[in-house]
């Protein structure tokens, strides 16, 4: 017999019921959230060219820029700052990539050595012990579990 009603027929892994209800829940929320991040970044570019405006607005004189190859007449000063703390910029920027360059060599290097001693390691391991016993002879064998032989200070 067929059951009647409004979940007859559903698929077993179907929207509703509680668990329908969450994941729908769930998406809202997801969305809520895109809307409210996008909603921060668009404050954020509007609170940062309103003070890109004002800083423009109160460093509107026009100054003579004395540089070491000549100068510069009637130049605004918030273009001198701007150009002034990109430069700035551009440069830390430089320094710390050839930092990272260097560094990354660095740690090429030593990966290297350490491959090199590695294998100089397992050389060494695979060394007979005596000249002339095959490799591994001559290590003595440990005592079976439970006995003391071998062991000093211990009483039998």
């Amino acid at each position: 017999m067929k059951e009647a009603g409004p979940q007859a027929g559903l698929a077993p892994f179907s929207s509703s019921g509680a668990a329908g209800r969450r994941g729908a829940q769930t998406n809202r929320v997801g969305g809520l959230m895109r809307i409210v991040r996008r909603l921060l970044w668009l404050a954020v570019f509007v609170a940062v060219l309103v003070g890109g405006w004002m800083f423009a607005h109160a460093n509107a004189v026009e100054v003579r820029f004395d540089y070491l190859f000549g100068q510069l007449e009637a130049v605004r000063e918030w273009m001198l700052v701007l150009v002034s703390f990109g430069l700035g910029a551009v440069a830390g920027v430089a320094l710390c990539l050839l930092e990272m360059v260097r560094l990354g060599m660095l740690s090429r290097r030593y990966r290297k050595l350490l491959g090199r001693l590695e294998a100089e390691l397992h050389g060494l391991r695979s060394l007979p012990l005596r000249p002339g016993s095959p490799a591994g002879a001559g290590v003595e064998p440990e005592p079976p579990e439970g006995t003391s032989a071998g062991r000093p200070g211990r009483g039998s």
